[in-house]
């Protein structure tokens, strides 16, 4: 595992440029919603659609992410909005391609604003088992940026309704 660094940052995208995201959303094709997680059938976790590294909203993220943190940001190697529907949590590693995308980013674009909304970060102990260090609640346009290599979960297996979680994540 990489070292636990964390950086949340609310207010991360324009007022103009997270309503554009918001307003994206009604138009989304979430697919046939048969995807599957790690090639296991009937597994399917959550919907994505990707976002093209041009368009206006992922100029600003690029930029926000140069100019508001450490992170270095190479290019885009995964951008896409994500729905997360109320589950059972998953604690899971994206790791770098190979590429040198070794950073990451959750953006919460729109649900309902609430702590069990949100995402999970998790620490290994041992071989096999990994334990909840940091919970982030969800609030409408944070931005969660991590380094690759940091088991996480969402978390809305206790959330007060079913509405799904819409986000943008992105891997950089």
């Amino acid at each position: 595992m990489n070292n636990f660094n964390l950086h949340v940052l609310d207010n991360f995208l324009s007022d103009e440029v997270y309503t554009e995201a918001v307003n994206i959303i009604p138009t989304i094709d979430w697919g046939a919603k048969t995807l599957k997680y790690n090639g296991l059938d009937n597994e399917h976790r959550w919907f994505s659609s990707h976002l093209a590294p041009y368009h206006p909203i992922a100029v600003e993220i690029e930029k926000n992410i140069k100019e508001k943190t450490k992170f270095e940001f190479r290019s885009f190697r995964l951008l896409a909005f994500t729905m997360v529907p109320k589950m059972e949590p998953f604690p899971h590693v994206d790791m770098d391609d190979g590429g040198g995308h070794t950073n990451q980013l959750i953006l919460y674009i729109d649900g309902n604003t609430e702590m069990n909304k949100g995402t999970g970060f998790y620490v290994q102990d041992g071989d096999s088992t990994v334990n909840l260090n940091t919970h982030v609640g969800f609030h409408k346009n944070r931005a969660i940026l991590f380094e690759s290599g940091m088991y996480h979960s969402p978390l809305l297996f206790l959330s007060d309704d079913s509405i799904p979680r819409i986000s943008i994540i992105a891997r950089f």
